[in-house]
């Protein structure tokens, strides 16, 4: 992309997408090889792959609803504040990309030793795997959270404030980053606990869940988008989230006697006292900054080296 931009423009980035996607398959491929080999045999009365198309259809709508959401968001966007839906798209980028980046791989890896478990019916051996990967997100994702909180501007600067990319639009879209940085932490939760039902070859209760989360952010996209704009989609967005998580919670603890949530509140605890602590420094620091006048936000490179100064304090 940095090569062609000049040349092609925005094709540039579709062509480095299908390119880098393209190399990605063709490395795996090749490690894939190391490890197994395979042929390709359609059988359609064998029962294993009729179990596993029973399992996928709920596992398809459940994965949907995320998609759904997105798509209710921008209709509900489209009758607001003229730019509405390009600030939801800025937030959502982003906090995905943070998805990607913090998350993400920790499910990856935890879906097999569930299932691994699951199948031995080890309910002890699971349950701890699964406090394990929500203990991981608190400690991720809290000190994030409060970060972007207090840093969302900086952060917003930093990727997007160039171009036709004005201080104005910096500002309208850091508060729905940081509300879908919060929906950030339950979508993860969302995310292990689907796995925990998915390795019990249960793909019918996350499914149930998400048709809730749908209905429940359609609603609230309706009821807050009308009184208080475009945060209120974001905010209707971390609330269901927040909801399906909650239920899922419920139903895990209902299907297995090992969990106990005392230890994930515990954590949680700490790491709000520290998180307090952190957010309290990076305040003061940036009224120092301001103060002294060291420091402006309409300056790239300025935002760079106080975003990583402050950070390090923090």
């Amino acid at each position: 992309v940095a090569l062609l931009q000049g040349r092609f423009g925005i094709y540039a980035a579709v062509t480095g997408t299908i390119i880098g996607t393209a190399i990605e398959f063709l490395y795996t491929e090749v490690l894939r090889r190391r490890y197994m080999k395979y042929k390709f045999i359609v059988d359609f009365h064998d029962e294993t792959m009729l179990q596993s198309f029973k399992m996928a259809i709920p596992i398809f709508l459940g994965i949907s609803a995320t998609e759904i959401n997105k798509l209710v968001d921008r209709i509900v966007a489209s009758f607001l504040q003229e730019g509405s839906i390009s600030v939801l798209n800025y937030a959502t980028k982003l906090s995905s990309a943070l998805s990607t980046l913090l998350v993400t791989g920790v499910s990856t890896v935890v879906y097999p030793e569930l299932a691994k478990y699951s199948a031995k019916d080890d309910k002890r051996t699971v349950a701890r795997i699964f406090s394990k990967a929500i203990n991981i997100y608190i400690i991720i994702l809290i000190p994030t959270i409060a970060g972007i909180g207090v840093l969302g501007e900086e952060a917003i600067k930093i990727v997007y404030g160039r171009g036709a990319f004005t201080m104005e639009t910096v500002r309208r879209t850091s508060p729905l980053f940081f509300c879908y940085a919060i929906c950030l932490i339950f979508t993860c939760f969302r995310q292990v606990s689907s796995r925990v039902f998915y390795s019990a070859g249960d793909s019918k209760t996350p499914m149930k869940n998400s048709m809730i989360g749908i209905a429940i952010n359609i609603v609230l996209n309706i009821v807050l988008g009308y009184y208080i704009g475009a945060i209120g989609l974001a905010l209707a967005t971390t609330i269901s989230a927040m909801v399906i998580s909650f239920l899922l919670f419920v139903e895990i603890k209902k299907d297995n006697e090992f969990v106990n949530y005392k230890s994930n509140l515990k954590l949680a605890g700490k790491c709000l006292f520290a998180t307090m602590v952190m957010t309290m420094i990076i305040c003061a620091v940036k009224k120092v900054a301001s103060v002294f006048e060291i420091y402006n936000i309409e300056d790239m490179w300025s935002t760079i080296v106080f975003g990583i100064v402050v950070s390090l304090f923090g």
